[in-house]
């Protein structure tokens, strides 16, 4: 079976406070080498505008960047677990509320 993981990135710092065009693509491009080195590869889609309702009720909208890798390992949900473990990391580091993770089809929102 084939499972696919997608991460989304975003493009914030605190609740709405837009980052550089430079930091983003860093962003993207540690989440890419994170994948590569988990799964083999990963593919990065540019050019998404997210929406998403903040703890505080407002109506957030900012750029993100899908990275997505497929996983044909046994260990499927040890690598997933890895996964949510980094997504906690990050979300600290770049001051999010939640960061969204779809693991095969199920969404997550890693705090």
């Amino acid at each position: 079976m084939t499972n696919k993981v997608t991460f989304y990135v975003p493009s914030t710092a605190g609740l709405s406070d837009k980052i550089s065009e430079v930091e983003h693509n860093g962003r993207m491009l540690k989440v890419a080498k994170f994948f590569s080195e988990l799964f083999g590869g990963a593919t990065a889609t540019k050019d998404a505008t997210g929406f998403y309702v903040a703890d505080s009720g407002e109506l957030v909208e900012e750029s993100i960047v899908q990275v997505s890798s497929f996983c044909l390992s046994d260990n499927f949900q040890e690598l997933v677990n890895e996964v949510v473990a980094f997504a906690k990391e990050v979300n600290k580091e770049w001051q999010q509320e939640s960061i969204l993770v779809d693991v095969a089809g199920e969404v997550q929102f890693v705090q």
